[in-house]
């Protein structure tokens, strides 16, 4: 390893070296300093940005311009689900969600493609993709938009789930209302067919009656 002349840089220029028969990595820089006070690994060979932190403590890694406390252009994985803070006790002047599916059924979900080759820096992927468009979903939820320093939007998915809940919710008491309404509708029809029922059975007594004192009457015929 080597140190810069301003003591700013370290970094490998022995190719093919090893340490304890792994080969070093080569090419590369450790910025500890910038001149501006942000920290920064940097790839020679490929002539790219790795990881940096800027001067407030953001990190970027594949941006050189990180707009949230951590920054990734490109594809995240992990084998846990990723946790946000919910507690209650963080929380205040909390309400419902009104007209959660009315407001739902205003936005789109839609296939896309990202426009790779006018935006290259952000390591959009290149594969068919499905979500929502921010701008759309800006006028119904901006609370899950949020915009850079060049009006870029970026849709907080994950706040779409609490108006996903209470559309759930309203449905499922739809169909409650729903259903009871068909019970009502269904006695109702119960009542009358057995009001029929008692009618006809009326009218074959009344029948039997006339027809037994004049059987020559209309009805008996």
């Amino acid at each position: 390893m080597e140190s810069g002349g301003d003591g700013n840089a370290i970094y490998n220029r022995y190719a093919g070296k090893k340490n304890n028969g792994v080969a070093q990595v080569w090419g590369t820089a450790l910025n500890l300093s910038l001149g501006n006070g942000e920290y920064e690994i940097y790839d020679f060979t490929a002539g790219a940005s790795r990881l940096l932190v800027d001067t407030i403590g953001r990190v970027g890694i594949g941006t050189t311009t990180p707009g949230y406390e951590l920054h990734v252009n490109g594809q995240v994985a992990g084998t846990s689900s990723y946790v946000n803070a919910s507690d209650l006790r963080y929380k205040k002047n909390v309400t419902a969600i009104s007209n959660a599916l009315e407001k739902l059924t205003s936005i789109d979900g839609v296939f896309y493609s990202f426009k790779n080759d006018e935006y290259p820096k952000m390591k959009f992927s290149n594969r068919r993709e499905m979500g929502v468009i921010a701008q759309k979903v800006e006028k119904i939820f901006p609370e899950a938009v949020s915009k850079d320093e060049k009006g870029f939007r970026s849709v907080a998915y994950s706040m779409l789930i609490a108006p996903i809940i209470e559309s759930i919710k309203e449905i499922k008491n739809w169909l409650i209302g729903h259903d009871k309404a068909i019970e009502q509708n269904q006695r109702k029809i119960a009542s009358l067919e057995s009001e029929v029922r008692k009618q006809k059975e009326e009218n074959a007594v009344m029948k039997s009656w006339i027809c037994s004192k004049d059987p020559k009457a209309p009805i008996c015929k």
